[in-house]
């Protein structure tokens, strides 16, 4: 009931304030409400029902300094009532999204500062976005309000003074972003304390990252080679003998994706294999951390008359070397089981446990022919295991800035598979924005 009287109070308040407001070009935002309530098996052990309540800010500056240099500057503040971070305070969080500086020019362009590079062209599973992190614990129905980046460098060039169709790209990141997974209880080996969310890597040294593309972009056609040098995004569960602690390991990628137009039908590609260095520390001859994998996503999307869309994909994802982390053994059996603990742990949270597994996401909008309205179905599933997410999603604007959504997070399927085992985390919920 409070969520619903604070997004009352925030469309009558800003509603006057979207309609009437004056601002320079190059000053955007959005002002964010939210309230999840849980609905899952979990939520009579929980001391709130409340998985998540808050107000953000996410929003910045993006002035030209000259005709050749660019500039952003972008900041997210939120303030809690309830989070997944801290369930039981009020808490305040801010960071800065992006803040750089660009000069582009005769088809050359560097940038320098915190950014974000996210690449890839699939819907929702992106292989090739190795630049990028998500924090996975604000929930949000808006990925880019979850994205980080990391300060470094980006330079491109498009040669002929910018005509050509070839566009080379070099990027380099200081340190590695990490993402913040959704951890099920279910996962956690019984008895011990594992961190779940580590101190930001220092600069430089052996955190840093580097990546390239090679694309090649047409009118109806656009296709690109990349390769990346750097760290998983992704924390794994190691045991150092004492305790539990996630560790960003050492990877290399190839990758490639791809985009074709052809009458109203738009066919899109994307595929990386993944090769790690996980050593003695995670283990990699059994499969503790997760193995070399190659990961591929293919789909099309075409509109149904003038008010629908659908986007299909499909979904592979094989694991050539897997092996069974519960063969693992030691000298001591406490170190065995804690060892085939974090080995299982990692498996499904990382969604490793089959050596192939074929999956597939859904997609069906609708809007309104006053824009007024718009609804949508998402989903996405893995055939092998029968693990699923479904998100159902109604919307209203008011206004041209204005905009109300209500939602609701289903995992459903096995509670020993991915998406299964975050069946706490399903709920319904409330949303509204503010553009300016």
């Amino acid at each position: 009931m409070k969520g619903l009287l604070r997004l009352a109070v925030f469309l009558f308040v800003g509603s006057p304030f979207a309609m009437a407001q004056d601002q320079p070009e190059w000053v955007f935002g959005r002002i964010l409400v939210d309230q999840y309530e849980a609905v899952g098996p979990g939520r009579n052990q929980r001391e709130s029902e409340t998985l998540q309540s808050g107000l953000t800010f996410f929003g910045g500056i993006d002035p030209a300094l000259s005709e050749t240099v660019t500039s952003k500057l972008l900041v997210r503040g939120s303030a809690f009532r309830r989070s997944l971070e801290n369930p039981n305070s009020f808490i305040f969080r801010g960071d800065v999204r992006e803040a750089w500086v660009d000069h582009s020019e005769k088809g050359f362009s560097v940038r320098a500062g915190e950014v974000v590079t996210a690449w890839g062209r699939s819907d929702a599973v992106n292989p090739t976005d190795y630049l990028t992190a998500k924090d996975f614990t604000f929930l949000s129905s808006s990925d880019d309000v979850r994205r980080k980046g990391a300060p470094g460098v980006r330079m491109s060039l498009t040669p002929n003074g910018g005509v050509s169709p070839w566009e080379i790209t070099v990027a380099w990141n200081a340190l590695y972003p990490q993402s913040k997974l959704l951890i099920p209880t279910s996962a956690i080996p019984a008895g011990l304390q594992v961190e779940t969310d580590p101190e930001n890597p220092r600069l430089l040294g052996n955190r840093q990252e580097w990546a390239f593309k090679l694309a090649y972009l047409a009118p109806s056609f656009d296709l690109s080679l990349s390769a990346f040098d750097g760290r998983t995004h992704f924390g794994q569960f190691i045991w150092d003998g004492t305790s539990v602690r996630l560790a960003y390991l050492p990877v290399r990628a190839l990758g490639t994706d791809f985009s074709v137009t052809f009458d109203q039908f738009v066919l899109r590609g994307e595929s990386a294999y993944f090769f790690y260095d996980v050593g003695r520390a995670g283990g990699g001859s059994l499969s503790l951390t997760e193995p070399n994998h190659w990961d591929t996503v293919v789909g099309i999307e075409r509109p149904l008359g003038e008010r629908f869309r659908l986007i299909a994909q499909l979904l592979y994802r094989v694991h050539p070397s897997l092996r069974d982390s519960q063969a693992y053994t030691s000298a001591s059996p406490l170190d065995t089981a804690v060892v085939r603990g974090v080995g299982k742990a990692n498996a499904l949270i990382q969604n490793y446990q089959d050596h192939s597994r074929v999956g597939a996401t859904f997609l069906f909008s609708y809007t309104s022919s006053d824009e007024i309205w718009t609804g949508e179905l998402a989903a996405i599933g893995n055939f092998v295991g029968g693990d699923y997410l479904l998100r159902p999603k109604l919307g209203r604007k008011f206004g041209e800035r204005m905009r109300l959504a209500a939602g609701v997070d289903y995992y459903g399927g096995p509670t020993d598979r991915p998406l299964g085992s975050l069946r706490d985390y399903r709920s319904a919920n409330l949303e509204g924005s503010l553009t300016f």
